[in-house]
């Protein structure tokens, strides 16, 4: 059995490993990182929320992405690339479709979910399947977020493509106070799923819970916190200096205890910043520096691992680069994540709610309609100005060196025009009042 022991005892020891690892405990239990570091170890939704509302740069993380993804709205095209549904998408616009695609997308970064409610005029109870409709303007819809979700009943038909998936959920709207305790919660609702766009982003199985985007860089943001509260606390708390007393040879104590409460109170009003001079009797005052450092390389190092594990440029996390030249490129940067959180994310929610509304006879979404992304401009005008000015000169260049060969037949210039500048260039030489050359050509 000696063997078999060993094999138990040392699988015992990795998975003890293991799970301290993932709790933050290290050296064989000597040191727990969490404890020591102040870090979080439990997490809800309740922290998340919190750290949205509170903390600058969570607030960021949580919002910047969402905001940038919906605010340029969308086209549907068909295959011809012909645009469809303009006034469907008119309306849906004027009935906040995209505002509370927005709302449901900055609750489903804050928590693991969130679900859209899309209410329908179809005359059917909630946790009913769509009904058919006829008004597209009389449809609402409404976010949910983590909290106010509870999964009440699973597809358990064997058969069902949607086995084991949501089938009824139940809704209610929670009602936060300032200080992010939860007041209240609304009458809850039942809601069939065929009404619901679940968004759960990051979800690596089920579909169904993903991943807070501050779960990652909550530990980040406790640094920030203590890095820049604890250096401007360190300032208010030593910009007047500390002071050491040192009693006469011939001080024999305070007398009474009025005397130490008189010494009290005007040491305290000197600290506390209302004094300017300080009278004392029996005792010599000493001045200590108090030198105050500065905290910007640790904010520096927290800030990168934020932006690292976000994709977000520093720049643009911090809002550093504003109205600068130099920031055009972390703007390219951030927009190319835009795109392509839209193109991979949030075109599969949109198409969803087309889905639902198609169900309820308000419109047709055919299988060759692509969603299509306004484009987000990433250059300022001065950098559009100089990228003309470069183009125009590249094409003078090979405009000028074309002049000598193009006439002899030799090279084709829209070819040319095409290789070298990437230019598509439709144009024919007239040569009806060309004259003859000697030989007759």
């Amino acid at each position: 059995l000696a063997p078999v022991v060993e094999q138990v005892a040392n699988t015992t020891l990795s998975f003890r490993d293991l799970i301290n690892s993932a709790i933050g405990v290290s050296h064989g239990a000597a040191r727990d990182i969490y404890a020591i570091f102040g870090y979080k170890r439990n997490r809800n939704f309740a922290t998340y929320y919190e750290y949205y509302e509170y903390n600058d740069y969570g607030n960021r993380v949580v919002t910047a992405l969402p905001k940038a993804c919906w605010r340029s709205g969308v086209k549907i095209k068909d295959s011809d690339d012909n645009e469809v549904l303009t006034n469907e998408i008119a309306v849906l616009v004027n009935r906040k479709m995209f505002k509370q695609l927005e709302a449901a997308d900055i609750l489903n970064r804050i928590g693991a979910f969130s679900v859209l409610y899309v209410g329908l005029p179809d005359g059917l109870d909630p946790d009913q399947p769509v009904g058919m409709c006829r008004n597209l303007d009389q449809v609402f819809f409404s976010a949910f977020s983590e909290d106010g979700i509870t999964i009440s009943e699973y597809e358990s038909d064997i058969l069902s493509p949607r086995f084991n998936m949501p089938k009824i959920y139940t809704l209610q709207r929670v009602v936060r106070s300032s200080s992010t305790d939860v007041l209240e919660k609304s009458k809850p609702i039942r809601v069939h799923w065929t009404r619901l766009v679940h968004l759960a982003e990051g979800s690596l199985d089920s579909g169904l819970v993903g991943m807070s985007c501050l779960s990652p860089i909550l530990n980040r943001l406790d640094d920030l916190n203590k890095s820049i509260g604890g250096a401007s606390e360190a300032y208010f708390r030593n910009v007047r200096g500390k002071m050491a007393f040192k009693a006469d040879k011939d001080f024999g104590g305070f007398q009474s205890a009025t005397e130490k409460a008189t010494f009290d109170a005007e040491t305290n009003a000197f600290t506390n910043g209302w004094k300017d001079k300080i009278s004392l009797v029996g005792v010599d005052v000493k001045a200590i520096d108090t030198p105050h450092h500065d905290p910007a390389g640790t904010v520096k190092v927290a800030l990168q691992a934020v932006s690292g594990q976000t994709g977000i440029p520093i720049r643009i996390l911090t809002g550093e680069g504003a109205g600068q030249l130099a920031g055009n490129e972390d703007k390219a940067s951030f927009n190319q994540i835009t795109n392509d959180r839209q193109n991979l994310t949030c075109q599969e929610w949109v198409e969803r709610v087309f889905e639902i509304l198609q169900m309820a006879g308000l419109l047709e979404y055919l299988p060759n309609y692509v969603v299509e992304w306004n484009t987000i401009e990433s250059l300022e005008a001065f950098e559009k100005s100089t990228v003309a000015n470069n183009n125009a000169k590249a094409f003078k260049t090979v405009t000028e060196a074309l002049a000598s060969v193009v006439l002899d037949g030799m090279v084709d210039p829209v070819e040319i025009y095409k290789a070298v500048l990437d230019l598509d260039i439709d144009f024919e030489i007239d040569d009806a009042d060309l004259g003859d050359r000697d030989d007759g050509e």
